[in-house]
């Protein structure tokens, strides 16, 4: 049971304030990492949110691009609108039947027929027929896809984003060839159906219904929005983006769970700070308890606890033997000033005699009382003899002088025993007794001498 006290002593008595700040540290950066965690998750859930709409919008415009490319290849191959278009240039037909199928079904805003040399042979704008040239409506990218479209050969079609009078807009350019007589296709095949879809907003409310895409537009290039793709015209620049409000599910997982999150985490480092500072307190308290019951009140020296616990752990933490000499030490004619002058100059020939003793010792010496006028140095490293005894006389001749207090001149003397180590053992409460015996044989044959204990065959010589 003992042992058990020890030890849980040992374990308050641990609590040092740089091991609970490092506690303190270690909670804090848990705190800290659990934070990061939470906010690296819910930010990662956004972005990926986020890749999944890029995926979508961008698939919409491909989907659009790919439906376009293939209506505008089925009326390349209308044989009727070969023979009208090309062959016979017979713009009435295609003002009855060509353009109002093409713009009316499908919805298509603009079509055109082009000869090899990109001349205009046929047009229809918004229903009506178009007579003006081409080039006045589609600037911007429309060459480089009749380029794209001869580049790639004569019965490729190709797709891509162009603007009209600013207005962004999709468009399809497919070589007009008759399906049941290709022997034509070859005289003909520089023929070119092109046919444009503005992006409105109607069909980007409807597109963001079924994908989800919340607050679908196009908006300007210079636009800095979170969300959003950039529209490139078939020559290469970005001239729009298909924006969205992009939905950040993170933002709402960390809104909801961060509250009770950081109120469990403020209860945790609450509870880890009152367990340390309950810790930190019972280790002072601890700490101050045992210096207490370890230092004599009066004279302010360690006391014989102190000195106990000093000789064991001296004598258990060394491999080797410990080199060291034990002095006791005790006063002359003591009992008579304090019986004469009374306790109150007793007690300060007391606290003098103890700091003068103090003062003469080397530097990790120390000086114990252990109790009434008995005192006892521990001084390490020192085991030569001559070296001892000089030290001893030194005190004897200090402690010796005169003490002056509130006007009374008292004089007391003193007697050192010695044991030395490892001459005489090791053991720490042996060798103190050894060096009591010596003391008591000084007091009995001279007193105010330094006497130490040697033995030599078992007897006794100081």
């Amino acid at each position: 049971m003992y042992q058990l006290r020890k030890r849980q002593r040992a374990i308050v008595r641990s609590f040092h304030p740089r091991f609970v700040w490092l506690i303190g540290i270690i909670v804090g950066l848990l705190i800290v990492m659990i934070l990061a965690v939470t906010v690296f998750f819910s930010f990662r859930q956004t972005a990926d949110v986020h890749r999944h709409e890029v995926q979508l919008a961008q698939g919409f415009v491909d989907s659009q691009l790919r439906e376009l490319r293939r209506i505008a290849e089925d009326y390349a191959q209308w044989d009727e609108a070969f023979v009208n278009l090309v062959e016979q240039s017979n713009h009435r037909w295609a003002n009855r039947r060509f353009g109002p199928a093409v713009l009316g079904r499908y919805g298509f805003d603009m079509v055109f027929v082009l000869d090899g040399s990109g001349r205009m042979t046929y047009g229809m704008v918004g229903g009506s027929p178009y007579t003006g040239r081409i080039k006045d409506i589609l600037k911007n990218g429309l060459l480089a896809l009749l380029r794209e479209r001869l580049k790639s050969g004569t019965g490729t079609s190709v797709v891509g984003t162009i603007l009209v009078n600013n207005q962004l807009a999709l468009a399809a350019v497919a070589p007009l060839r008759p399906f049941d007589r290709p022997d034509h296709s070859s005289i003909f095949a520089q023929h070119t159906l092109v046919l444009v879809e503005f992006m409105t907003q109607d069909q980007l409310d409807a597109t963001a219904a079924v994908l989800g895409l919340d607050e679908l537009q196009v908006v300007d290039s210079g636009l800095a929005t979170e969300s959003a793709i950039p529209l490139v015209t078939a020559d290469g620049r970005v001239v729009r983006q298909l924006a969205w409000e992009g939905k950040k599910p993170g933002r709402a997982i960390l809104l909801s769970l961060l509250p009770p999150l950081l109120l469990l985490l403020t209860g945790i480092a609450g509870a880890t700070g009152f367990v340390l500072h309950q810790a930190m307190e019972s280790s002072t308290r601890l700490q101050a308890s045992e210096a207490r019951a370890s230092r004599d009140m009066l004279t302010g020296l360690p006391n014989r606890l102190a000195l106990t616990e000093r000789l064991q752990a001296l004598t258990a933490s060394q491999r080797s033997m410990p080199e060291f000499s034990i002095m006791y030490l005790d006063l002359d004619g003591f009992k008579i000033v304090n019986d004469t002058y009374g306790h109150d100059v007793g007690d300060e020939v007391l606290r003098e005699t103890a700091r003068r003793m103090r003062a003469l010792l080397p530097t990790g010496s120390n000086v114990y009382r252990l109790g009434g006028d008995e005192f006892a140095a521990l001084l390490l490293g020192q085991t030569d003899v001559a070296a001892v005894r000089a030290l001893g006389e030194r005190m004897i001749r200090r402690v010796s002088s005169p003490i002056e207090f509130d006007g009374i001149v008292t004089r007391v003397g003193i007697t050192i025993g010695v044991a030395l180590s490892p001459t005489e053992g090791v053991m720490g409460v042996d060798l103190l007794r050894k060096a009591d015996q010596a003391l008591y044989f000084g007091k009995r044959t001279q007193k105010g001498t330094v006497r130490f204990y040697l033995h030599e065959d078992e007897k006794l010589i100081a």
